[in-house]
């Protein structure tokens, strides 16, 4: 039965017969429900007023009595599985909202080229100038992994409780476009975002610290008849990386790391903080550089948190080799992850 359906609705006509004379059967649920209502004397099992809801409950098992009127009286029980389907009731909702993240510099830039950032490149333009000249690019999405010149910044991660394609996401972003510092800004200075992935891209050969990245983010299912979307702003703060000698970060991860997942954990869960320290007291910076391919999991890369992405498939291991960087030294930790049948 559909999550939609409505009150009243026939489930199902159960039938029994009874070989003595007299006949006179009655039926009942031995099992308590709000969901389901079984007349006693028609056997027509009928949907309530109180609605099914697949992300709560995806089926519903009834034990079913089928009772005589003699002397003695006699019974029989049988079984009643109402599985419920999915319907596109419910929006994408973004994991990763709310305040800044912060995401290491890109330094491509030649010695002899001036460091300026966009406040200063604003400096002196008033609070409603700046307001009236800035405008957002068109929305840009790329369904493929661009190579040569793009750069991953970050990932945005939504999730969406239907299942199938009412379950699955595509995303789209927009960026802010200033014609006040059009002539000043870099002219490949471009972004997009992954479709399916949501990970944020740059064509810029480099981007100065001290600088907030603003989007308008949206992930879209697929879901039929109608498509639920929604949009959130993510603001990425530019932060300086360690460029000279120094002490390597120090991971107080065990060697043979390794965590087992449930089928309680939803996308959003931590599933583990990556316990690391900078001898030097230098900003660290981690990535999941492998072991993941369809990318169940994300960790943010100011965030010493593995969060899970996505539902995994009952049975999945997955051994994830996580980097962390203070911008000179690379460690590596690995986590080793699986899901419980």
């Amino acid at each position: 039965m559909p999550e939609n359906t409505k009150p009243g609705v026939v489930v199902v006509h159960i039938e029994a017969e009874d070989c003595d004379d007299g006949g006179g059967l009655k039926f009942s649920l031995t099992t308590a429900t709000l969901y389901f209502h079984l007349n006693e004397l028609s056997g027509e099992l009928r949907t309530t007023k109180y609605n099914l809801d697949r992300e709560k409950k995806r089926q519903h098992i009834l034990e079913v009595m089928v009772s005589d009127s003699g002397t003695p009286m006699f019974n029989s029980t049988s079984y009643v599985t109402i599985k419920v389907s999915d319907v596109n009731d419910n929006i994408p909702s973004f994991l990763n909202t709310g305040g800044r993240f912060s995401i290491p510099e890109l330094i491509e830039f030649q010695e002899d080229e001036p460091d300026m950032n966009e406040n200063e490149l604003l400096q002196g333009a008033g609070k409603e100038d700046l307001e009236d000249s800035l405008k957002w690019s068109d929305w840009n999405t790329m369904d493929g992994y661009y190579k040569d010149g793009w750069k991953r910044l970050f990932r945005v991660i939504a999730s969406d409780l239907d299942e199938g394609r009412n379950g699955s996401l595509r995303y789209k972003l927009k960026f802010p476009v200033s014609t006040t510092v059009e002539e000043t800004r870099r002219a490949d200075e471009q972004f997009t975002i992954h479709a399916t992935t949501g990970e944020i891209y740059t064509s810029a050969s480099g981007l100065r610290s001290d600088r907030t990245l603003k989007f308008i983010v949206e992930a879209t299912d697929n879901g039929i008849p109608v498509a639920r979307r929604a949009e959130t702003v993510v603001s990425l703060f530019v932060k300086p990386v360690n460029r000279n000698p120094s002490e390597p970060p120090i991971i107080f991860h065990s060697i043979d790391h390794s965590i087992t997942l449930t089928t309680k954990e939803k996308p959003g869960y931590i599933v583990e903080t990556i316990d690391a320290e900078d001898p030097d007291g230098d900003a660290l910076w981690y990535e999941i550089v492998s072991g993941d391919p369809s990318q169940y999991f994300f960790i943010n890369p100011d965030s010493q948190n593995l969060i899970l992405a996505k539902l995994i498939p009952s049975g999945s291991e997955f051994s994830l080799n996580i980097s962390v960087t203070d911008g000179y030294n690379v460690v590596f930790t690995q986590v080793y992850q699986k899901r419980s049948l």
